[in-house]
């Protein structure tokens, strides 16, 4: 099994909570979230800030599903999967998490992203 950290919309209540069966934990790890003009949300890879998630175990299997669904890629403006530090009950473990580069964070940001002060994507109004 492998752990995967998420913050968007895979999680419990979020709009695609359904790809991604299985008990959820809460969690949290480092970062900035920000909301993309496109409706969902991004962490960029920082030391700063407090990013509010969920630790979810899938099967190795399900991975290229998911990163397929979270558009994994080698462009400046697509997530990479990347084992990150995250906090459960103040427990420090690794998981797998979709974050997108500084570089990467701030060019969203160019285009109209937007940072999420609360670091908790279902604190946003969504359509």
């Amino acid at each position: 099994m492998i752990r995967l950290f998420v913050y968007g919309t895979l999680r419990e209540r979020a709009s695609h909570e359904h790809l991604l069966p299985g008990k959820r934990i809460p969690a949290t790890t480092t970062g900035q979230l920000i909301s993309l003009p496109e409706g969902y949300p991004a962490l960029i890879d920082t030391s700063e800030g407090v990013v509010i998630g969920e630790c979810v175990d899938v099967e190795e299997h399900q991975l290229p599903t998911l990163d397929a669904y979270e558009e994994v890629g080698e462009h400046l403006l697509e997530y990479q999967r990347h084992p990150r530090s995250v906090w459960i009950d103040e427990k420090e473990v690794l998981a797998e998490c979709y974050v997108l580069s500084p570089e990467g964070g701030q060019a969203w940001l160019d285009r109209g992203a937007y940072i999420i002060p609360t670091g908790d994507w279902l604190t946003v109004d969504t359509p």
